[in-house]
């Protein structure tokens, strides 16, 4: 009788343990993931504001391209309007 509730109570300490530890990865990875949503959509409003300055500065231009921040058709669009080539 005594084995079958020690292993009883293991099971439940294995068993909690488990689950406890599963819902902080899945927090963690929550965590980055909203992070770095929110990382990308800053990185993108400052990219689109160089973009749409008076003189765009073509290092932060080309870099923006390079992070992935704007797309192609972001700059060629902002290239035909002020007719300066930016990358």
């Amino acid at each position: 009788m005594r084995v079958l509730v020690a292993a009883a109570c293991i099971a439940i300490i294995v068993g909690v343990t488990y689950f406890v530890s599963a819902e902080f990865v899945t927090y963690r990875l929550t965590r980055d993931a909203d992070t770095k949503k929110a990382l990308a959509d800053t990185l993108r409003v400052a990219c689109l504001d160089d973009l749409q300055s008076v003189l765009p500065n073509k290092t932060k231009i080309r870099n923006c391209l390079d992070m992935g921040a704007l797309g192609e058709v972001d700059v060629v669009r902002r290239e035909r309007q002020i007719g300066a080539v930016l990358h």
